[in-house]
């Protein structure tokens, strides 16, 4: 793994667990549960997105 690449990966993954945090601030019980639980989900879509290219491009491979 690239650092580039675990970079990213390490920025995704404190932001998925801050978010879910701030998220279900507001809601007590399973409410909160649950829409920590998504938001920490859409944050990892949104990083399989972004995530940068692993891929060479040109020459040989």
């Amino acid at each position: 793994m690239s650092v580039r690449l675990f970079a990213h990966w390490t920025a995704v993954t404190l932001t998925a667990a801050c978010v879910s945090t701030v998220v279900s601030i507001p809601f007590t019980g399973a409410g909160a549960r649950c829409i920590g639980t998504l938001a920490a989900a859409a944050v990892c879509l949104i990083g399989i997105a972004l995530a940068p290219t692993t891929t060479r491009k040109g020459g040989d491979q």
